[in-house]
């Protein structure tokens, strides 16, 4: 779809386009929504955005009724179930298989170590399950996939649209051998 025709679609103003164009080009990047197109017949440069896209403004960036972060959880797991539909195919998005350490899990969700057991202190007593006494200390795969779909959503969201672009080459693949 055109770019402009989407703001014309949802009535946005030309400001509100240059943040969505900019956000799409920070954070959806490698989803490659955006491509400029020559129009051969004026030589003119124009600037297309894919359906999906287009949806993402939607549901989105323009759904002020839900926080940012949610919504773009709610989002992508939209596409998954989708493209896993189509695929005839589920997996876990989250590929923790075992326990890791304090190192590790500051490594993992980019945080210092000493902001890591600071928030890991309230679930000692709530879930002693997932601390599994050791030296160094361990904690769980359980504990770790909690803490991302809970207190690190930006990382979640990341593993997630991992996980679509993923289904997605799968699915190319897949039409590909179709041909």
């Amino acid at each position: 779809m055109l770019f402009s025709a989407v703001q014309r679609k949802y009535n946005l103003t030309d400001r509100q386009m240059y943040y969505i164009q900019e956000k799409l080009k920070k954070h959806h990047k490698d989803d490659e929504w955006l491509v400029t197109v020559r129009n051969p017949s004026s030589m003119i440069k124009e600037l297309w955005i894919y359906l999906e896209g287009v949806d993402w403004i939607h549901d989105v960036y323009l759904n002020f009724d839900v926080p940012y972060r949610i919504a773009e959880i709610d989002f992508v797991k939209k596409q998954i179930d989708r493209l896993e539909k189509e695929l005839h195919t589920h997996a876990d998005p989250l590929q923790i298989k075992s326990g890791m350490t304090i190192d590790v899990i500051a490594l993992y969700f980019g945080r210092s170590k000493k902001q890591i057991y600071k928030m890991l202190k309230p679930y000692r007593e709530t879930h002693p399950q997932w601390f599994i006494n050791s030296s160094p200390p361990i904690i769980s795969s359980e504990g770790i996939c909690y803490l991302e779909q809970n207190v690190f959503l930006d990382k979640y969201i990341e593993d997630l649209y991992l996980y679509k672009r993923l289904l997605q080459r799968k699915k190319m693949k897949n039409n590909e051998k179709e041909r």
